[in-house]
């Protein structure tokens, strides 16, 4: 299987000491990965080495010929009160880009249907401020998919959502990922989001683990990443972190 993106040995830096370093990583067709760790580990630098927004200062980064790729930013980023409805917000990233300052028919016909794939298709009208935060991150995953990308770049996509709407958003994830999209996205979500994806990268500046949540989500590569210890307990067969129990909460057992 031939990378849709090939990482050797790369590091990356704004003028100081590396924010990342040693980073070699395959990422494949069809891969459904969440690169995991706190703020400050280098997952933002880890995503701009990989969109092409930022030249690593060591290493070589390969990309397959043509390889379209789709990022959805995180909505913290997003300006709420910019004038603009969903079907203008995924019609501004059409893949063609803007010939004329109008949208031709079958321009229009291809936003309804990504954003019927997506189950928001009632919503092309609604301005983008109405929408619930489930629905926002839809709307530019719809923005993403219009340009028929092979890997969907996700940065913190699960930030902010209820357990519910998290809950959802992983399913939509597993489904375009079943159709043979490849996802790779940011959290440190451990136990709403990183658990239940199929495979992780666990980071702090460097790749601490690479692997299945059962082979990332362990106390020794918590701590090196996250600076603190952490218990994993098994529930329904999948990991479950929590804060290191205390000797008299094993004793005492709520």
């Amino acid at each position: 299987m031939t990378p849709l993106i090939s990482l050797s040995d790369i590091a990356a830096t704004y003028g100081g000491p590396d924010v990342i370093r040693e980073i070699s990583w395959d990422i494949n067709p069809g891969c459904f990965t969440g690169i995991v760790g706190p703020s400050g580990s280098g997952k933002t630098t880890l995503l701009s080495v990989l969109l092409g927004t930022m030249k690593p200062s060591k290493g070589s980064i390969t990309r397959q010929k043509g390889l379209a790729i789709g990022f959805v930013p995180q909505m913290e980023s997003i300006d709420w009160n910019f004038p603009v409805t969903v079907s203008q917000v995924v019609m501004m990233a059409r893949s063609q880009g803007l010939r004329a300052p109008w949208a031709s028919k079958q321009e229009k016909l291809e936003v309804a249907k990504v954003l019927g794939r997506l189950g928001i298709g009632e919503l092309a009208d609604r301005h983008l401020r109405t929408l619930s935060g489930g629905q926002q991150q839809r709307v530019f995953i719809a923005r993403a998919l219009i340009r028929q990308p092979e890997i969907l770049i996700m940065d913190e996509p699960t930030s902010g959502l209820d357990v519910a709407t998290r809950h959802d958003m992983l399913h939509l994830l597993e489904s375009l990922q079943r159709e043979g999209l490849a996802i790779v996205l940011t959290t440190h979500d451990l136990n709403g989001m990183a658990a239940h994806l199929p495979e992780l990268v666990c980071i702090q500046g460097r790749i601490v683990a690479k692997g299945s949540p059962e082979e990332c989500i362990r106390p020794e590569v918590l701590e090196e990443v996250f600076g603190a210890r952490m218990e994993v307990l098994k529930h329904l067969g999948v990991p479950v972190v929590v804060d290191e129990l205390k000797d008299d909460d094993h004793e005492h057992p709520a």
